[in-house]
């Protein structure tokens, strides 16, 4: 049996300020899904890192997902899961059989997570400098 291993590492999209200082004139309720949230543009910018990755690794990766070639894992986090989630459907589009509804060209692929004080990969040490 062949394994290639491969790992690609990137930070969410844009988001949303994650906190006000006292006298900004945008405060919480300006941002339609709070602080710390991915915008519209960031949901189009990790869609288009999908589509890059497909580009750039077409002879890497089968065209339809498969369960057993790819594992996902984000910290967790509301941007980093909506990320990831954005990313991969940019990075499997929808095509012949594999469309559920016609209205809705996405399908859902397993994003991992665990909560931040168990992550050892995608969480830094806090107490290392």
């Amino acid at each position: 049996m062949e394994f290639n291993l491969f790992c690609q590492v990137f930070r969410h999209g844009d988001h949303t300020p994650c906190e006000s200082f006292p006298t900004d004139k945008h405060k919480k309720s300006a941002w339609q899904q709070g602080f710390g949230q991915l915008t519209k543009l960031g949901i189009q910018q990790q869609y288009e890192l999908g589509q890059y990755m497909r580009k750039r690794y077409k002879h890497f990766l089968s065209t339809v997902y498969n369960q057993f070639e790819i594992y996902v894992q984000s910290t967790d986090a509301d941007p980093t899961l909506m990320s990831a989630q954005a990313s991969l459907a940019g990075l499997y589009p929808l095509a012949g059989n594999q469309v559920w509804n016609p209205k809705i060209l996405w399908q859902p692929i397993p994003v991992h997570t665990v909560p931040v004080s168990h992550d050892k990969v995608t969480v830094p040490s806090l107490g290392s400098h």
